[in-house]
C-alpha cells in the first residue's frame, strides 16, 4: 500500500561551470499532507546564462515511486523516462534556443511526484549518477557534484527545529569538502567562502530556500573556476535571525 507524503530532500549542490559557476539540486516543494503526491522541485542557478539540463537520478523503488514528473518552465520541452525501475533519466531544452535559467536567477525547473511506501519510514537516497548542464551555443560545463548522493525524510516531524552550520567533511580536505546545515524557517540564506584577509573567494548559496536539512559542496574553486591555493578559509552562513561561521583547510 502506497501514501502520500510531503518528501525533503537535502542540498542544494554546488556545480562549477567553465568561467562561472552553477547550481543544481532539490528543494520540497510547500503542499498539505492531503494533496496527491509528494511534490519535489529540481531548481538550478548560475551566474552564467543555462540553455539545457539533462539528469539521471536514481532511488529505491522498494521505497519511493515516482508518480509522475513534469516540467515548470512554459515554452521548454521536458522529456523524461524510466530507465529501469529506480534509475530517472530527463532532459529539458528549447527548441528555440531560449534562456533556461538566466544568470544568477535561481528557478524551479522541473516538478518530481513521488509516493512513499507505507511500511517506509526512514531516511530514503537519491542519487544523482549523471547530470549535465548546456550553456550558450551548447557548450557542457563541468559539474562537481555529479554521482552525489541526496538524504530524503518524510513529513514535518523530520523539519530541523533551529538553524544550524555542521561542521564540514573532510577537514582538512582534497578536493572537495561538504558542509553539512539546517534550516528552521523560509527564508534568504548565503554560503560564502572569504580568503583570510576577507576577501570573497566564492557563493556556495544566495537565494531563498525552504526549511529542511541540506548540504552545500565546495571543491576548492574560486567564483572563476579557477584552484585555490593550499590554506585555511572562513566560510560564513546566514539565515533568517542566525550568523555563524567556520574555518576549512584545503591541503594539496
Amino acid at each position: 500500500m502506497k501514501i502520500s507524503r510531503l518528501l525533503v530532500i537535502g542540498i542544494t549542490s554546488a556545480a562549477l561551470a567553465f568561467g562561472g559557476t552553477a547550481a543544481v539540486g532539490f528543494q520540497k516543494a510547500e503542499l498539505s499532507r492531503g494533496v496527491t503526491g509528494s511534490n519535489v522541485q529540481m531548481v538550478m542557478n548560475g551566474d552564467q546564462d543555462i540553455y539545457g539540463l539533462q539528469f539521471e537520478i536514481e532511488y529505491n523503488p522498494a521505497e519511493l515511486t515516482l508518480v509522475d514528473a513534469e516540467g515548470n518552465l512554459e515554452g521548454f520541452a521536458f522529456h523524461y523516462k524510466e530507465k529501469e525501475p529506480g534509475v530517472i533519466r530527463g532532459l529539458i531544452f528549447s527548441m528555440q534556443g531560449e534562456v533556461l535559467a538566466a544568470s544568477n536567477n535561481e528557478l524551479s525547473v522541473i516538478s518530481l511526484n513521488f509516493e512513499q511506501d507505507q511500511a517506509f519510514q526512514k531516511s530514503s537516497i537519491v542519487k544523482f549518477n549523471e547530470i549535465v548542464i548546456a550553456g550558450e551555443h551548447g557548450q557542457e560545463m563541468t559539474v562537481a557534484n555529479s554521482g552525489s548522493t541526496f538524504e530524503v525524510t518524510f513529513g514535518d516531524a523530520y523539519l530541523p527545529t533551529v538553524t544550524s552550520l555542521g561542521k564540514n567533511f573532510p577537514n582538512p580536505f582534497n578536493p572537495s569538502t561538504t558542509i553539512p546545515y539546517e534550516i528552521s524557517e523560509n527564508g534568504f540564506v548565503s554560503l560564502v567562502i572569504y580568503d583570510l584577509n576577507g576577501a570573497e573567494v566564492t557563493s556556495l548559496h544566495s537565494g531563498n530556500m525552504s526549511a529542511g536539512s541540506y548540504q552545500a559542496v565546495w571543491n576548492g574553486l574560486n567564483k572563476y573556476g579557477q584552484p585555490v591555493a593550499s590554506g585555511r578559509y572562513i566560510l560564513k552562513m546566514t539565515a533568517p535571525g542566525f550568523t555563524d561561521s567556520q574555518t576549512l583547510t584545503l591541503l594539496k
